[in-house]
């Protein structure tokens, strides 16, 4: 019998091609997917863009865009993912995803684009206030509710947003307030996760490296980290910044191990170091 060869789809064959846009793409089945995505797009493009495209230098739309669009990106992408785990419910998916991630896509075009101070304002708040109502239920959810700081964090972010956009339209000289507000706030989640996943890794990567974190040194650095952000918005002295840089980054990182058990790891030891850096080269 000769063989039948089917030039066009064969009525048993599913050849279709899976649709991005649809909800069930598996690139809207985790927050990460599309905001890690975005975000690492984003960072390409603005990185070396301090040109606005209307033509002029613009330094306060490249700030706002690093820090609320790129860093945003990876921030929401990031939380959103880590809800799933500690509420224990499945995390924003399908409809849901696309809208906050049309959201974002909409505000970086409308602050390239347009000059329009209401439009640039709701694209990017009604973002992040989204944002906040729909991680809600997972920080209500999870027990014991060890995450209502992203409460403040998704708020602070869009009055940070808010305050850089002001100076934009010359309504108000906020920017400044803005800049420090967006830097500091992914800082302190930076120290506040880093802190909870630092440990975990090293116990898991030296079985003889007990992790002996000291709750009242943990609670203090959260204090000091709350400081140093009302201290570094206010712009107060540097020193003093450096100096609760170093205390919240060292307290964080407390009974991370025997540091004889580093000898045979440097790696684990280059973790704690470049953690404790990263707040030191803020």
């Amino acid at each position: 019998m000769p063989t039948v060869i089917c030039l066009s789809p064969c009525s048993n064959t599913n050849l279709s091609v899976p649709n991005i846009f649809r909800a069930h793409h598996p690139i809207w089945t985790g927050s990460f997917r599309i905001f890690f995505a975005l975000g690492a797009i984003s960072a390409i493009f603005l990185m070396g863009r301090w040109e606005h495209p209307s033509g002029q230098i613009n330094v306060l739309w490249h700030a706002h865009e690093m820090i609320y669009g790129f860093m945003a990106a990876m921030i929401v992408g990031f939380v959103f993912t880590a809800s799933q785990n500690w509420s224990g419910i499945p995390g924003i998916h399908g409809r849901k995803l696309q809208t906050l991630a049309f959201l974002w896509f909409a505000a970086r075009v409308a602050g390239m684009f347009s000059n329009s101070f209401i439009l640039n304002f709701f694209a990017n708040e009604f973002f992040w206030l989204l944002s906040l109502y729909w991680l809600l239920p997972y920080l209500l959810k999870e027990h014991p509710r060890r995450n209502l700081e992203f409460i403040f964090f998704f708020g602070a972010y869009a009055v940070g947003s808010c305050l850089i956009q002001l100076q934009m339209a010359g309504i108000a000289n906020t920017a400044e307030y803005g800049i420090r507000l967006g830097m500091n706030i992914t800082l302190l989640i930076v120290f506040l996760i880093g802190g909870r996943v630092i440990p975990y890794f090293t116990q898991k990567s030296i079985a003889a490296a007990p992790v002996d974190k000291k709750p009242w040194i943990e609670r203090s650095s959260v204090i000091l980290g709350y400081i140093f952000l009302i201290s570094d918005v206010a712009a107060l002295t540097p020193t003093l910044n450096q100096a609760l840089c170093w205390a919240m980054a060292g307290a964080d990182v407390n009974g991370d191990g025997d540091p004889e058990l580093f000898v045979g790891e440097p790696g684990m030891g280059g973790e704690d170091l470049g953690y404790v850096w990263a707040f030191q080269g803020t």
